[in-house]
């Protein structure tokens, strides 16, 4: 990778650039920055691919940087085939050597020099300035908490974008057992905190006798959720709570805070009424229209208002991320977790079967064939990072999660599931009263402890039994609002249960 870059007066300059040709053909809007609305603007940077490195894909990816006295923004990415500025940036002469872009009908603006580094030597620059991003994460070994660490400590977006990242779980965790990145010089120090009691009184005091540094948080996640089984309403109530202490303690003690992102779900529009509620796909402003019996069972309306309260007059804002069938790892397991509800489950399927053995979808036709849109932890965890870090577009919002804008099923996906384990995956049996996964999970788990795995089957088993049966409508989500604000990467949704069932195997969680 090589970083050209190229000092910028610090005063009263605007910056344009006109238009962006791609190889697609299509012309794009003009896009304008003013150096005159930031403060200290310093430095513009442009970072290409060298030309020994083989993208995976046509694209190339170009970044710009403006630095500030005290901060950095990243601004967001633009991906381009042809990379073809068509005015102000830097003479023809100085571009010679990237011809290999095509970058064409340069100008340039008379200012100052050139600078090139070869930033394949990490002790030439190994970051452009010091982060002063702190990311506290809660729920950080659970089925969303862990992806988003995990992307974090891979360093998404960008190296140096996080110096620290605090992960808070429930119960301690072995940090050999996380399955987290192995600590590199440019991985974000890792701080494992666990013993945090969000239902208890003196939240604030805990945060800060357990956070080391906690005063330097910059961005919270939060992927926590307290289930209550005697009512939703209680449920509501208690997770709430939790959500109002934590709120008031941040305000207390992270005068840096600037984004506070946490999960949602489709339960948020309304699928566990039979049919679902709202047409497909769904839309962000559908969550603020459910029917009022309804909404008073979802918790996801409280947060927005504890958080709209909380940070009113503050320097942060709030993210609701969105996601309908998380496909993902957690070292713990998880109570609600399909994807190893279904590796349990046919890793010991196949353990009793010949390889190739026949294994019908555990549900019936219409759920089989309903349309839907499943989120990998991979895209779940950047698409939570890209919501934190832009929090002027992302901010105050829902923001569906999906792997690509276009929805699957179970029929296109079944066949790939089976197939990891050995056997062949076919349509639904008809038959009601076959054995469900949980049952057959339940009758062989012997197996699991007889061959040192560590996971039974989680609390939500027989919630799990019933996605096959009851989800018989479509359900996607809409990618509109999330391309809106600048993510546009785009994932094979087969290939995130691929990497999940790979990842518990590594775990010994599953034959």
């Amino acid at each position: 990778m090589y970083t050209f870059r190229r000092a910028m007066p610090v005063k009263g300059i605007t910056t344009k650039l006109r238009q962006l040709k791609f190889n697609d053909g299509l012309k794009h809007p003009n896009k304008s920055f003013d150096a005159k609305a930031q403060s200290r603007v310093e430095t513009e940077t442009l970072r290409l691919p060298t030309a020994s490195m083989e993208p995976q894909s046509s694209s190339f990816r170009k970044w710009r940087r403006f630095r500030r006295t005290g901060s950095n923004k990243l601004w967001p990415i633009q991906e381009m085939d042809q990379m073809s500025f068509l005015s102000n940036y830097v003479s023809r002469a100085e571009c010679d050597m990237f011809k290999k872009f095509k970058l064409e009908t340069i100008k340039t603006m008379g200012l100052t020099t050139l600078e090139f580094i070869d930033e394949s030597n990490q002790d030439q620059e190994t970051a452009m300035t010091d982060s002063q991003n702190h990311a506290l994460v809660f729920g950080a070994t659970g089925l969303i908490g862990w992806a988003a660490v995990n992307q974090l400590l891979s360093n998404y977006p960008t190296p140096n974008t996080f110096a620290s990242v605090t992960a808070v779980s429930n119960r301690p965790v072995d940090a050999s057992r996380t399955f987290w990145p192995e600590k590199l010089d440019s991985r974000p120090e890792l701080q494992l905190v666990s013993g945090v009691n969000l239902q208890s009184d003196g939240v604030t005091g805990q945060l800060r006798g357990k956070v080391a540094g906690v005063e330097k948080t910059t961005h919270v996640f939060y992927f926590v959720f307290a289930p209550h089984n005697e009512s939703h309403e209680k449920e509501c109530q208690l997770n709430s709570g939790m959500m109002r202490s934590l709120a008031t303690a941040l305000n207390t003690l992270a005068p840096n805070l600037k984004s506070f992102v946490y999960s949602g779900g489709t339960r948020g529009y309304g699928i566990y009424i039979p049919g679902g509620v709202f047409k497909a796909p769904l839309e962000e402003s559908m969550a603020d229209t459910l029917p009022a019996d309804y909404e008073k069972t979802v918790a996801y309306p409280w947060f927005r208002k504890i958080l709209n309260e909380a940070s009113t007059g503050r320097d942060w804002t709030w993210s609701e991320v969105c996601p309908d069938v998380v496909v993902g790892f957690s070292p713990i397991g998880s109570n609600f977790s399909l994807a190893l509800h279904w590796a349990q489950y046919l890793s010991l399927y196949a353990h009793n079967h010949d390889k190739g053995a026949e294994v019908p979808f555990p549900g019936n036709k219409e759920a089989y064939n309903a349309r839907f849109t499943p989120v990998s932890s991979r895209t779940l965890g950047r698409i939570s990072i890209h919501a934190a870090l832009n929090p002027s577009s992302c901010g105050s919002k829902i923001i569906n999660m999906l792997d690509r804008a276009e929805p699957t099923t179970f029929a296109d996906l079944w066949p790939s599931i089976a197939s990891f384990f050995g056997l062949v995956g076919v349509a639904p049996s008809g038959d009601a009263t076959a054995q469900p996964p949980s049952e057959y999970i339940e009758a062989h788990k012997h197996l699991l402890g007889e061959h040192g795995k560590s996971a039974g089957m989680g609390a939500g088993s027989k919630q799990l039994d019933s996605v096959g049966w009851w989800l018989t409508f479509d359900r996607q989500l809409s990618a509109e609002r999330l391309r809106d604000v600048g993510f546009s990467e785009e994932n094979d949704p087969a290939k995130g249960w691929i990497e999940a069932f790979g990842k518990f195997r590594e775990a010994g969680i599953i034959l």
